[in-house]
């Protein structure tokens, strides 16, 4: 099957054109495992104190996909291909064995890096092999999202910026909930909140109709000008601005936060407004999806990861004291934070490098308090004291 690099699968690659060279050639790599030699041109801006660095990345890059290219074929029907493809191309230099610069030069205002390299198999199996493992583990979450969309400071009732939003997520294969099933309580139930900022309501809000991320903002698209194109025609030129936050809604916790801006113009008024919003969220949620999957690979790896634990029945000050001490005895945890406490519960924040799952599974050799754990999630566990 031929590879397939789609619009989503350029949120890390945006500037990746697979180089013209000569076939990869297939050779025993130093360690001892199957590796191949390539050549790749990487580009960059010219100019920059980094654009060597740059164009140097972007040529490594090239040729790693270049080598892999028949893996990648072989497995790009898969469920988490897209996922999967960009997160591990974010970082190639454990793929690269060995390089040698051939030529540098400049096209225009390009500055060009032409390299020779050659790039372990093995380790990019191994590498891919893992990445899809993860991602299972996390499972796909439920997204939902909603935006509210003016133009002109007026409602725009098509969501235009929405729309594109979850086109992107559902193009990268994230579930989305069906937003048939909240549009009639949208605007009394969660705008409000959001313009506030009431993180809890808009979690409570996602949680209600079965999401795991709740994706939320506001777009708003302003005339920016009207201008002559050609003689005797004039069109409407519209720059709208988009903010979008990722917000768990297991914890209330913000894990992506991003904004665009585009400008679009058309003859017709409201076709430059709503195009130029469809941009802009397609733009915001380009960069925002790539948060995502870090935080969702953070969260699966374990590297530095939140807990919550809620202890309900927890009996007084002096179980509080213990449950603490006993949790920063347990591997892997490198802080306890105490917050609310209040009618026989009390909540700690809890900075970890194991699982959810795993620390609930050391909560139960508790003998004293003897806990017993009611609920768990990526970010949070309930639990309470038992007698």
């Amino acid at each position: 099957m031929p590879l397939k690099l789609t619009v989503p699968t350029l949120l890390f690659l945006s500037a990746f054109v697979i180089a013209a060279s000569a076939p990869a050639q297939e050779e025993p790599a130093a360690k001892g495992g199957r590796s191949v030699r390539v050549v790749a041109i990487g580009k960059a801006q010219a100019g920059g104190v980094a654009a060597e660095d740059e164009a140097l990345r972007d040529a490594l890059r090239k040729a790693v996909e270049k080598g892999a290219g028949q893996f990648i074929s072989s497995v790009s029907a898969t469920q988490d291909y897209e996922l999967v493809h960009d997160e591990i191309f974010s970082e190639v230099k454990g793929f690269v064995e060995t390089y040698n610069v051939l030529r540098k030069y400049t096209e225009g205002d390009v500055l060009c890096i032409q390299v020779e390299a050659v790039v372990s198999m093995d380790a990019f199996r191994a590498g891919w092999e893992k990445l899809q493992s993860l991602i299972n583990k996390w499972g796909k979450r439920r997204f939902m999202c909603i935006v509210t969309d003016k133009i002109d400071n007026r409602d725009d009732q098509g969501h235009a910026a929405q729309a594109a939003i979850e086109k992107v997520f559902l193009d990268r294969g994230f579930p989305m909930v069906d937003k048939a099933q909240v549009e009639q309580v949208r605007e009394r139930d969660l705008t409000g909140a959001n313009l506030e900022g009431n993180l809890q309501q808009v979690a409570a809000f996602g949680k209600r109709f079965g999401a795991e991320v709740m994706l939320v903002g506001d777009a708003n698209a302003g005339e920016a000008d009207r201008r002559d194109i050609a003689p005797g025609i004039s069109a409407w030129f519209y720059q709208p601005s988009v903010e979008i936050k990722a917000i768990r809604t297991d914890n209330a916790m913000i894990i992506a936060s991003e904004s665009a801006m585009e400008q679009k113009g058309s003859q017709n008024r409201s076709a430059a407004a709503k195009e130029a919003l469809g941009m802009a969220g397609t733009k915001v949620a380009k960069q925002i999806v790539n948060q995502v999957i870090k935080a969702m690979l953070k969260d699966t790896m374990g590297q530095g990861n939140l807990l919550q634990l809620v202890v309900n029945e927890v009996g007084g000050l002096r179980n509080v004291r213990t449950l603490e001490r006993q949790l920063k005895a347990i591997r892997g945890v490198n802080g306890v934070f105490q917050r609310e406490m209040a009618n026989n519960m009390v909540t700690f924040e809890i900075e970890t490098t194991i699982p959810a799952q795993e620390l609930g599974d050391r909560l139960l050799e508790f003998t004293e308090p003897k806990m017993d754990v009611t609920a768990i999630t990526l970010n949070r566990i309930d639990a309470k004291v038992v007698k």
